[in-house]
């Protein structure tokens, strides 16, 4: 990676983190992009090379993280009720629990549930799907996403294996 590129990443991990810092203590329409750059240590332009919004470093954040899943994948991502890439999921909630958390704190969760819903659907529209399909696959999201949610919320007394393996098995095999 180029010097360019690096730099402008770790410019955008300090605004990321220090919006995070700043949520701590109050909303995010509280916040202004003086005081999010300021505790960033970066420069105004630096911020609005990147972003449009505070909202959109959330977004952002957002979708790095679905793209780097993705990515990852273990399996086919049309094969989402595959085993493999329910634990995946969990395996990435689990990693981003304090974002996730901090972004559901903030009233923003709902957020999190439309980027994912968005793009996952449009990974999945080159497959042509029937109605039915698709509303069966926002089904699955919309239970994955919730049970997920309150995992975290709980403080995930499961190991991510085991609520992996009741998801599946619960949801998964009873809706074949």
């Amino acid at each position: 990676m180029d010097k360019r590129k690096a730099e402008n990443l770790r410019v955008k991990k300090g605004i990321t983190d220090a919006l995070f810092k700043l949520m701590k203590k109050k909303s995010i329409s509280e916040i202004t992009v003086t005081e999010l750059i300021r505790t960033a240590g970066t420069a105004r332009v630096s911020f609005y090379r990147n972003y449009s919004s505070k909202e959109d470093v959330l977004i952002t954040l957002i979708r790095d993280v679905l793209s780097e899943f993705m990515r990852t994948a273990p399996q086919d991502i049309s094969l989402y009720e595959h085993y493999d890439n329910i634990l995946h999921g969990f395996r990435y909630f689990r990693r981003y629990r304090s974002y996730i958390l901090d972004i559901d704190a903030s009233g923003l969760g709902n957020t999190i549930t439309k980027e994912v819903l968005v793009r996952q659907m449009k990974e999945l529209e080159p497959l042509h799907l029937s109605s039915e399909e698709q509303y069966r696959y926002i089904m699955f999201l919309g239970a994955y996403m919730t049970i997920a949610f309150v995992w975290l919320q709980t403080g995930m007394k499961e190991t991510t294996e085991e609520i992996a393996r009741l998801f599946y098995r619960n949801y998964c095999l009873k809706n074949q």
